[in-house]
C-alpha cells in the first residue's frame, strides 16, 4: 500500500490513528486530484442524472487503477 507520507512509528505496534491518518492523506490527495481534472464547468451543465454518472465512473476508475 502506498503512504505518501513517512510514517514515524516509535515502537514494534505500528500506530493505528497514524496509519489511519496516512490512509485518510492519500484519498483526499487522490480526491483532489480527480476534482482538478474534472472540467467543472461542463459537468454542472449536464442533467442530474448524467452528471452523477460523469462523477461515479470517474471515481470508479480512480480505484480501479490505484496502486
Amino acid at each position: 500500500m502506498y503512504f505518501p507520507r513517512k510514517l514515524e512509528l516509535t515502537s514494534a505496534q505500528p500506530d493505528k490513528a497514524a496509519i489511519f491518518k496516512a490512509m485518510e492523506l492519500h484519498h483526499t490527495e487522490r480526491m483532489k486530484s480527480l476534482y482538478a481534472q474534472a472540467i467543472v464547468s461542463e459537468i454542472i451543465e449536464f442533467p442530474l442524472r448524467q452528471m452523477i454518472h460523469a462523477l461515479v465512473t470517474a471515481i470508479a476508475e480512480m480505484f480501479e487503477h490505484q496502486n
